[in-house]
């Protein structure tokens, strides 16, 4: 049973990102960005004074940091663009990493330039294992999605398709 809560407010959130960008040449481009999040008023369920009854409140607060690293490249008839973060959040009450929360993320995306304006995609993505709110560790994964996109009626309209999660 969840007791109503008249007083639920926003969760806030403050954020500090630095970004420091790099063309190398008219192929490639290089980006590092680096954040640190601060996150209050949190909505989190808790006990309240009724036994067996839960109430919504703003109590919960953490803290993440993380590095992006970047690099795009386009040539001819090729784009590629990879990326990699690597992040860390805590709750502040517990000290606890956040749940859910994986250390490591990364994609990788090329698309391919073809005759008659039709193009080509092929990307992978993954994030590396994590902890669920349960505790239980969850392993982490990397999924491929493919699309292909062709011009309609002299290029005004694009049809596009894609197999996802391969």
């Amino acid at each position: 049973n969840i007791a109503a809560n008249p007083k639920l407010g926003p969760e806030r959130i403050r954020t500090v990102e630095v970004l420091l960008e790099r063309r190398l040449g008219s192929v490639l481009k290089l980006s590092t960005s680096v954040y640190r999040n601060r996150a209050f008023d949190l909505v989190q369920d808790v006990p309240t004074e009724v036994t067996g009854v839960q109430q919504y409140r703003n109590i919960g607060r953490m803290h993440a940091e993380g590095i992006e690293l970047e690099g795009e490249f386009e040539w001819r008839w090729l784009r590629g663009r990879a990326t990699h973060a690597l992040q860390r959040g805590r709750d502040e009450a517990s000290g606890n990493a956040l749940p859910n929360a994986p250390r490591y993320l990364g994609a990788v995306n090329l698309v391919l330039s073809l005759p008659r304006a039709t193009t080509g995609s092929v990307e992978v993505r993954g994030m590396s294992s994590r902890r669920a709110a349960s505790g239980d560790r969850v392993p982490g994964y990397a999924v491929s999605n493919i699309w292909v996109a062709v011009p309609l009626q002299q290029r005004r309209l694009r049809l596009a398709g894609g197999v996802y999660n391969l």
